[in-house]
């Protein structure tokens, strides 16, 4: 185990099992920032809040993407 609880984040990969689990943790990330950009990009649409902009959809696209 490291040290540094910082590297903790970061999964070791030595086996087929490992690679699997990390790349399922980057789907579940990946999506949840998708989910999360498209929500608060279409409530500031909705309510007409300042600082709506179309990249918002844009990132959420491209995080949907990635996932």
């Amino acid at each position: 185990m490291r040290e540094n609880s910082f590297w903790n984040l970061w999964p070791e990969i030595d086996n087929h099992t490992a690679a699997i689990k990390a790349s399922r943790q980057g789907v579940l990330v990946a999506s949840i920032s998708c989910i999360f950009t498209t929500f608060i990009a279409l409530i500031t649409l909705v309510v007409s809040a300042p600082g709506f902009s179309l990249y918002s959809l844009v990132d959420a696209v491209v995080f949907g993407i990635i996932a």
